[in-house]
């Protein structure tokens, strides 16, 4: 008992003292690095000064991009452009090129951190990349996509989106913030891309779900190659496209197009069963504005669900006099307690 007793003493005193020696590790690098970026940055020093400044330690090289990504958050423009060109310099890609050999998901998924932030043309990575996707680790998986979106390749994005779309298991945040980091700034990826997305969303391996969350984060960039594909889903009777979490995205993403010419289709499901369609239509209505479809959100403040009378409500009051006046006949039934919604507006 007493030789157990003062192993796992020892065992503390090392552990505490690991510790420390990290800590100081961290601030012996931050101290060394921070001033040096500050100078690289008013032009006086050089990125291969940089680059010579670093021991080559792995702790080091996260300290480094520590500084810079927490750096990035408070810059645009030029300065952000010059300050991220630090995350290219050798050591660092080198460093992080290894890491994609480990066995360790740990330092893979450190490696795919790495590579989200940089874009991707070195082929070797991008196949490291790819062969992590089949991975059991589901973590692992999702930080290899979410890498490979750094690629200017549609292609090489796209088969990446699929396959993380293709799983149940990533929530909707994370799966909406993969379309949005699928879609690159070039505006002449802009029609490949829809096309891209369009394959998706009618690949029948994908769920419903994760199509439903595609066609979301789509009509929310503003796809414009989608518009009419999207309005055709809405009107067919195919069990895919009558999902409810399809049919609430289809609808929405009207909205978002502001295709008023949705509204005949969208008036056949007023009266879902689903409070949640119901919400999208107030959306959607909002955004077309006609003298229809705030007649139809007048309608809609009269739902049994609080949450659609608060969605159509909103839509109303961001329609000016128009939706205002309707809101000003609901307050005369009492019942509704419409005005109350409002103030909380």
């Amino acid at each position: 008992m007493a030789a157990l007793t003062l192993l796992l003493f020892i065992s503390s005193i090392v552990a505490r003292t690991r510790h420390w020696t990290h800590e100081q590790l961290v601030k012996t690098y931050q101290n060394r690095h921070f001033p040096l970026i500050l100078e690289y940055l008013d032009g006086e020093r050089t990125e291969e000064e940089i680059e010579n400044s670093f021991r080559g330690e792995g702790i080091e090289f996260s300290v480094f991009e520590d500084i810079i990504f927490e750096m990035l958050e408070n810059l645009e423009g030029e300065d952000a452009q010059k300050l991220r060109q630090l995350l290219y310099l050798s050591p660092i890609f080198n460093y992080h090129f290894q890491q994609l050999n480990s066995s360790d998901n740990v330092e893979l998924i450190k490696a795919c951190n790495y590579f989200s932030y940089v874009r991707l043309v070195n082929y070797k990575v991008i196949k490291k990349l790819q062969a992590l996707l089949s991975s059991e680790n589901k973590m692992l998986v999702f930080s290899a996509a979410s890498a490979l979106m750094a690629s200017k390749e549609v292609g090489i994005r796209k088969e990446a989106l699929r396959v993380v779309a293709g799983k149940e298991h990533y929530s909707r945040m994370a799966l909406l913030e993969m379309v949005y980091n699928f879609h690159d700034n070039d505006e002449e990826q802009l029609q490949e891309e829809g096309r891209a997305l369009l394959d998706l969303i009618e690949d029948e391996n994908i769920p419903p779900k994760s199509a439903a969350v595609i066609i979301e984060g789509a009509s929310e960039i503003g796809y414009q190659n989608l518009l009419s594909f999207l309005l055709g889903k809405l009107n067919s009777t195919a069990k895919r496209w009558r999902h409810p979490d399809v049919l609430k995205a289809l609808i929405k993403a009207q909205g978002d197009y502001y295709n008023s010419e949705a509204l005949p289709l969208i008036k056949k499901f007023v009266d879902h069963t689903d409070s949640d369609i119901r919400k999208s239509i107030a959306y959607a209505l909002g955004k077309f504005g006609n003298s229809e479809s705030l007649e139809l959100l007048y309608k809609l403040l009269h739902d049994s669900v609080y949450e659609v009378k608060v969605v159509a409500a909103k839509s109303l009051y961001e329609n000016g006099e128009d939706g205002q006046a309707w809101l000003q006949t609901s307050y005369e039934e009492e019942h509704l307690n419409i005005k109350s919604i409002v103030n909380t507006l």
